[in-house]
């Protein structure tokens, strides 16, 4: 036999050998392996066995079981180097905390037929509840509460007459609250009392040893059968400090017990109705915690602090040891202890307090919440063992009443992959308030939203117009916040954005349009080749010096000589024609001028004419290049009326085509605006600038000048109106007031129901539109099936006038967009449109049908109303809303 060097250091033991020889055989032994401080009196108890070699056991003599039975136990390897070491022993079976033939792997034995292991490892140094289970047709492996392993064999009875046995095959570890019970547990039975001390007296219940005796040689029983066990080998010094996760916790605090430990690691605890914990670094062996409820669910408005409208009935007990200071989550479907969802994670209050009665304190509020599965997380929390906890919500943020009914909590999620809801509508107004005719013309309307969202991507909150197209739209995403964007996609739209919008929060935002034509119209004047005319004041007198005339045209036919413009006069007269053969041309009293260009029909042409006195130069310019330059130019004085469109001399030569942004300068410019990249409208004010119609306004006799000259022309000939779409594409100006002024976004307050505008950062890329918007109003998609919003949706509504912020507010009967009424939900705050337009005003209330899987959403305006519902697509489910901010 080899000697064994052994150095103790105060109470701690260490090894330096690295095998033993015994009998021929050698043994692995660890190097510098710590073995537990042995104590001579404890609390909590554990019960420590020296290892191989030792013979260190503990006799019970209790025989052995056949049939259904279960052993559990709490158990802490030591590391021995054999592997053939017993928990529990008899005449011809045997459990292993490490099997024979080197597999060190959980199993049992029948001795002289076979050594079954287990795929599981105990873990070293660290406890870990073992329990294996034989129901006679199969046998499971539960470590720490859950099933890791099965085999087949049943065929082998659990002994009884020993524990740790002796010899080379003693225990190296240490144990404490063994079980052995003549039925097979079920996984709830082991799981829900595996943190729990029994009372001894359960059914089925063969031995129990809780390990409490502390000093001595005798092992007590206790169940109510005396199966005693002797300590053989084994003196006080066997009796240690126990840190097995059992709880002690109160009698009505006992249901779903779960522990956070130094086995879990960084994991997330096992959940205790609802509640896990979980820390960022693995636990060390003396500090842990445990948690059980009361099983009670719903919730309670007593015993609550300053600031919390509303708490759970399920309360916590915790029980800690040492020091753990977990991140808390409460998985509020899980734990059915709200019926409703705080989204904004402050407005979640961790509440405790000392006993089981009394006022609730906070301890926390919460750190972040996962909309998708209803969770709330409080990091760091400092845990008070013995305190008694659970979760509360704000009560600035609850449908208390103060707002409106509560009976509506309801919304719907939408899943971000197919779930949205739609209203069918055509091109015709009375059918669809956000409908735009193609010359501009829209009705008025406001859309508002009750939703939050989470949504990396960018997605769609509302939309109108057709599949996939993009006419007006409502969008957002986590990072980039609001985006409202109104016209044709691609470069021609308006945008309005707020990056303060975030996910996570309940929002109602509102956006209305004052109708009419958007800002810039985009029209044109049709002249239709007769009589009709326009004239103009003689104050728009360019002079005898430098100007420069800029106008956009397009003749329909080339059969006769046109005129374009004219100043009259004889030897004075001032003229821009388009000849029969398209040569586009001038005459300033006795001098001709050709611009070198070629005109064709149905074809729109950007012609500016600039004259440089000082140069004595006339050019001309078409869609942005230079053409002919004419010189010895003699330009006489003449303070006549100018006409568009006719040759008042003669009376004739009338224009066929249309016209637009005529621009008159008493300068010679070097920079003509649409020359170099988009041109874009005027405001009026620009430097030089004597006159300038744009043929937007139109009363029936007045061409407006946007100049401060006021110098207004008058249609002649003309009945009805000749403005026709333009197919000139400019850009507005951002300075235009009269250009995004037509929109209005609010927000609404979720605490105090206050309406406030919305501060939106405006853009727009080369607007022009002129195509009608009709088709589908979509809610959470881009219609058809993409760009689908991760979200929840309480609410939508839709009316053809643009509601004031008063109105939007209303009475505060709720925080939505539009005041609703609590009793019918019916509208209470604005007019219903007349019955030829019975479809234009619609509210939807999500999730508010008779069941989850409801085909449509229903419309509270005209319940009857059928073809008026909002289709739903995708598997929505209803969720409880929880205003939140």
């Amino acid at each position: 036999m080899q000697h064994i060097s052994i150095l103790r250091i105060k109470s701690i033991t260490l090894f330096a050998a690295l095998s033993i020889t015994l009998y021929g055989n050698q043994f692995a032994l660890p190097s510098f392996q710590a073995v537990h401080n042995p104590q001579s009196q404890c609390t909590d108890c554990a019960l420590y066995f020296d290892g191989p070699g030792s013979s260190d056991h503990v006799s019970i003599d209790a025989g052995q079981n056949g049939g259904s039975h279960t052993f559990e136990v709490w158990v802490k390897r030591i590391d021995s180097g054999h592997n053939n070491t017993l928990l529990l022993q008899g005449d011809n079976y045997g459990i292993k905390i490490e099997q024979f033939n080197q597999s060190n792997k959980v199993g049992f034995t029948r001795y002289g037929s076979y050594d079954h292991k287990f795929n599981h490892y105990a873990t070293i140094a660290e406890w870990e509840h073992i329990a294996i289970v034989n129901n006679s047709s199969k046998t499971y492996l539960y470590v720490n509460g859950t099933v890791t392993d099965s085999t087949n064999r049943t065929n082998w009875k659990l002994p009884m007459n020993s524990i740790g046995v002796g010899g080379n095959a003693t225990l190296y570890g240490t144990i404490d609250e063994m079980r052995i019970w003549n039925d097979a547990r079920t996984a709830a039975e082991i799981a829900d009392n595996m943190e729990l001390e029994l009372n001894g007296d359960e059914d089925d219940l063969i031995a129990y040893y809780k390990m409490s005796n502390g000093s001595g040689t005798t092992l007590t029983d206790n169940s109510t059968n005396s199966y005693t066990g002797t300590l053989t080998n084994m003196n006080n010094s066997a009796w240690v400090t126990s840190y097995a996760p059992l709880a002690a916790l109160n009698s009505g605090y006992r249901t779903d017990v779960e522990a956070l430990w130094q086995n879990i690691g960084t994991s997330s605890s096992s959940s205790s109705n609802g509640l896990t914990m979980a820390v960022a670094s693995a636990l060390t062996e003396t500090n842990y915690a445990l948690y059980g409820n009361n099983n009670t669910t719903g919730t309670s408005t007593s015993d609550l602090p300053s600031g919390v409208g509303v708490r759970s009935g399920r309360i916590w007990q915790v029980d800690e040891r040492g020091t753990v200071a977990p991140a808390v989550k409460f998985d509020v479907d899980e734990s059915t202890i709200l019926s409703t969802f705080a989204h904004g994670a402050t407005a979640n209050k961790l509440l405790y307090r000392s006993g089981t009665s009394g006022n609730f304190a906070i301890s926390a509020q919460g750190s972040e919440t996962n909309r998708a599965n209803k969770t709330v997380t409080f990091n760091s929390v400092g845990l008070d063992s013995g305190y008694f906890y659970t979760l509360g919500l704000a009560s600035s943020l609850l449908s208390d009443g103060t707002h409106g009914s509560t009976g509506w909590t309801k919304g719907s999620d939408f899943d971000g992959v197919v779930d949205r809801a739609y209203q069918n509508a055509g091109d015709s107004a009375t059918e669809n308030p956000l409908h735009r005719s193609s010359n501009g013309d829209g009705k008025a309307w406001t859309v508002s939203a009750l939703f939050n969202y989470n949504d990396a991507l960018g997605r769609t909150v509302w939309q109108q117009g057709e599949y996939e197209d993009y006419d007006i739209t409502l969008n957002v995403t986590n990072s980039g916040g609001l985006t409202f964007t109104y016209g044709e996609e691609g470069s021609n739209r308006l945008t309005f954005s707020n990056s303060g919008i975030g996910p996570y929060t309940w929002y109602s935002i509102t956006v209305t349009f004052d109708g009419g034509t958007t800002g810039y119209s985009n029209y044109g004047l049709s002249f239709d080749g007769g009589d009709d005319r326009v004239s103009l004041p003689n104050s728009v007198n360019m002079g005898t010096s430098d100007f420069t005339i800029s106008l956009r045209l397009k003749t329909d036919d080339l059969d006769i000589r046109q005129h374009v413009l004219q100043q009259t006069g004889s030897n004075n007269n001032r003229v821009m024609a388009i000849t029969t053969d398209g040569s586009l041309t001038s005459r300033l009293g006795g001098t001709e001028s050709d611009s070198g260009v070629n005109l064709s029909a149905d074809t729109w042409y950007h012609i500016v004419l600039v004259h440089d006195n000082d140069a004595n130069t006339l050019k001309w310019y078409v869609d942005g290049t230079e053409k002919n330059t004419n010189t010895s130019v003699e330009i006489p004085s003449n303070s006549s009326s100018y006409y568009l469109g006719i040759n008042a001399n003669a009376n004739g030569q009338m224009f066929d085509g249309q016209m637009d942004e005529l621009r008159i300068w008493n300068a010679a410019l070097t920079s003509i605006p649409g020359h170099s990249g988009t041109d874009s409208i005027l405001v009026g004010n620009e430097s030089s600038l004597v006159a300038y119609y744009r043929f937007d306004k139109y009363d029936g006799t007045t061409i407006e000048d946007l100049t401060s000259n006021n110098y207004h022309g008058t249609t002649q000939q003309m009945s009805g109106d000749h403005r026709t779409a333009s197919g000139v594409t400019l850009a507005p100006l951002d300075s235009l007031d009269d250009y995004y002024g037509r929109f209005n976004l609010y927000t609404t307050d979720m605490s105090t129901g206050a309406v406030s505008s919305l501060s939106m950062t405006t853009t727009n890329t080369n607007y022009g539109y002129t195509d009608a918007v009709g088709g589908t109003f979509t809610v959470a998609a881009r219609g058809g099936n993409s760009f689908v919003l991760n979200s929840q949706f309480a609410y939508v509504g839709v009316t053809n006038s643009a509601l004031s912020s008063s109105v939007i507010q209303g009475n505060g009967s709720y925080v939505t967009g539009f005041a609703l009424d609590p009793v019918g939900w019916a509208n209470a705050n604005f007019s219903l449109p007349d019955a030829t337009a019975s479809n234009t005003t619609k509210i939807w209330l999500f999730g508010d049908g008779e069941n989850d899987t409801e085909q449509y959403v229903y419309n509270y305006i005209n319940p009857s109303d059928t073809d008026s519902r909002l289709n739903k697509l995708g598997n929505q489910l209803e969720i409880s809303v929880y205003i939140a901010n």
